[in-house]
């Protein structure tokens, strides 16, 4: 039976009033434009990997950070993670990372941790840190339980590498006073890089004597410019309120203990300096705070110390978030 109304769709479209029209348009090509940004998203990753494979080095395309399909993104990338070729494997949980890390879909962020949780285990040291850097650009309610069960067993695996980041990561995800899976595997921690690791992930789960260890070795500390950037990220890590008073007192601290990050400048100043970009990145309504590029937003520094002191003494039970690594 022939079609009796083959010009009805487009007998209706010319009834239709011209803002309708001009809408219906409108949307059309919206649709179309997304399809084909989708589309390209897709090819560009493949011809990506296929340049890594034979040895290229490709720039990450940027039509897979705009694309709004990152789900299937992240599905069609998958199998490079069982590649043969080492750069290949690597470069595919850094993509999976580039695309998911900041999206405002959990769906998609949860899909990413599953699949990087997959590369710690990798029998190279170079993709399993891939991995375990791109597993610490997400939240905690990021990981499922499966995820969680699957890096607390990899405690206990030896063949595992870079096995002090994988402890931190572990005191990140597991919620507080969950401390079963690292305090098991405490004993067969060796050196003291890895036992410091133990130290500072259980604090963060707020085990009190790994916090009293900790607390007795940095009082004793010389407070310099080694100090700064050596053990002030893994103090600032533990996300622990005593530890963070510390910090407090460092901040507060008047003598010049660090070097000026200016070559043209020779005089030491406050190490409070230093710990000014720490506290807009993990204290609650902290008065300063970060750009587009997470640097601390500030012109005037010694502006910016005195607010950061005068809110600190204001504020003596602030919160430190602990949504983030």
């Amino acid at each position: 039976m022939t079609n009796q109304f083959p010009y009805l769709s487009l007998v209706c479209y010319h009834n239709f009033n011209p803002l309708i029209r001009t809408l219906l348009v409108i949307g059309f090509f919206t649709v179309w434009q997304l399809f084909c940004v989708a589309q390209n998203a897709t090819g560009d990753l493949q011809r990506y990997f296929e340049q890594i494979r034979t040895g290229g080095y490709p720039s990450f395309p940027a039509s897979a950070l705009n694309a709004n399909n990152k789900s299937e993104l992240l599905r069609s990338i998958a199998d490079n993670r069982q590649d043969s070729v080492e750069q290949v494997r690597s470069r595919a949980y850094y993509a999976i990372k580039r695309i998911a890390a900041d999206s405002g879909d959990p769906g998609v962020r949860s899909q990413a941790v599953g699949l990087l949780v997959s590369g710690v285990s990798d029998r190279s040291a170079a993709v399993n840190s891939v991995a375990l850097s791109g597993l610490q650009n997400f939240s905690r309610e990021d990981f499922g339980n499966g995820e969680k069960q699957s890096l607390n067993s990899f405690l206990g695996n030896s063949a595992i590498f870079n096995k002090d980041e994988l402890v931190r990561l572990v005191g990140f995800i597991n919620d507080s006073g969950e401390t079963t899976a690292l305090s098991s595997s405490l004993s067969q921690a060796t050196g003291f890089r890895m036992r410091w690791a133990y130290q500072i992930a259980l604090a963060r789960l707020g085990d009190q004597r790994s916090v009293d260890f900790l607390l007795s070795r940095i009082q004793a500390a010389p407070i310099n410019d080694d100090f700064v950037y050596d053990i002030i990220p893994d103090l600032v890590y533990t996300r622990n309120k005593q530890i963070f008073q510390f910090i407090d007192e460092m901040l507060m601290d008047p003598n010049p203990r660090c070097e000026s990050a200016s070559p043209d400048n020779n005089e030491a100043l406050s190490c409070g300096y230093k710990l000014l970009e720490y506290y807009a990145r993990t204290v609650a309504n902290f008065p300063l705070t970060l750009d587009e590029y997470g640097d601390l937003d500030l012109d005037d520094y010694q502006t910016g110390l005195a607010t950061a002191r005068t809110w600190v003494n204001s504020n003596p039970d602030y919160s430190v978030l602990n949504d983030k690594y």
